[in-house]
C-alpha cells in the first residue's frame, strides 16, 4: 500500500471476547494497507481476553478498562486514543475479507462530503447481514438486504440513514465536528443509527 494513503485506526472493543479475537485480529493484521494502527480496548473482561491480546498480539495497542463500559464508552476512549486521520470501528466477532480495509477507506474518501462509510457485512453461511440500513417512520432501523442470498444487491455505493457499528469508517475531521458515540444510549443499540445521522 502505497504511503500517501491516509493512516486508518481500527478500534475493536473487547468484551469476554477470546474466542473470536485471534480470528478477528489476524484478518485485519493481515490487510494489505500498511498505515494501519491496531486498538483493542478490553471492556473489563473476566475470560482473560485482554491477556491474550497482550501475550499473542504485541503489535496490537491494548487498552484495559477496570469495568465494562458498554459499546459507546469503550469505544470513544479507543478513538479518542487513536491517532489515524481515518478511524474505524470494528466488532470482535467480524473477521474481514483481504482488502476490505482499502476499499472502506476509497469508499470514504470518494467524495469530499462523505463523513461515515460501511461495508456489507455477512453471517457465516453467506446471506447478508448487513447492506447498510434505512430509519422508517416511527424511528426504528432496517437492514437492507438482511438475510438475503448475496447476489451483488449492496455492491455498489448508496447513500443510506445509518451503517452498522460492527465495521464503519469515520474521517477525523467528522468525528472532531461531531464527537464521539453518545454515551446516553447505554449499554448499547442504536448508537450507530444516532452517529450517522449527526454525521448527515
Amino acid at each position: 500500500m502505497e504511503a500517501s494513503h491516509p493512516k486508518a485506526s481500527a478500534v475493536i472493543l473487547s468484551w469476554n471476547g477470546r474466542d473470536f479475537l485471534p480470528d478477528c485480529l489476524n484478518a485485519l493484521l493481515a490487510q494489505n494497507y500498511a498505515a494501519l494502527e491496531t486498538l483493542v480496548v478490553d471492556n473489563g473482561s473476566s475470560d482473560g481476553s485482554a491477556d491474550l491480546v497482550a501475550e499473542r498480539f504485541s503489535q496490537v495497542r491494548l487498552i484495559r478498562n477496570e469495568r465494562n463500559l458498554g459499546f459507546s464508552a469503550g469505544n470513544n476512549i479507543g478513538l479518542r486514543e487513536a491517532s489515524g486521520d481515518i478511524l474505524v470501528l470494528l466488532n470482535q466477532d467480524t473477521v474481514v475479507q483481504p482488502g476490505w480495509l482499502a476499499a472502506l477507506v476509497a469508499g470514504l474518501l470518494a467524495q469530499p462530503d462523505i463523513g461515515i462509510a460501511g461495508g456489507k457485512a455477512m453471517y457465516p453461511d453467506g446471506r447478508l447481514q448487513h447492506g447498510g440500513g434505512r430509519v422508517d417512520e416511527r424511528g426504528e432501523g432496517h437492514h437492507f438486504a438482511h438475510g438475503e442470498p448475496d447476489q451483488g444487491q449492496s455492491d455498489a455505493p448508496r447513500d443510506v440513514d445509518f451503517v452498522t457499528g460492527a465495521g464503519l469508517a469515520i474521517r477525523r475531521r467528522t468525528f472532531e465536528k461531531i464527537g464521539g458515540l453518545d454515551e446516553g444510549f447505554g449499554p448499547a443499540y442504536y448508537e450507530d443509527v444516532d452517529w450517522c445521522f449527526r454525521a448527515r
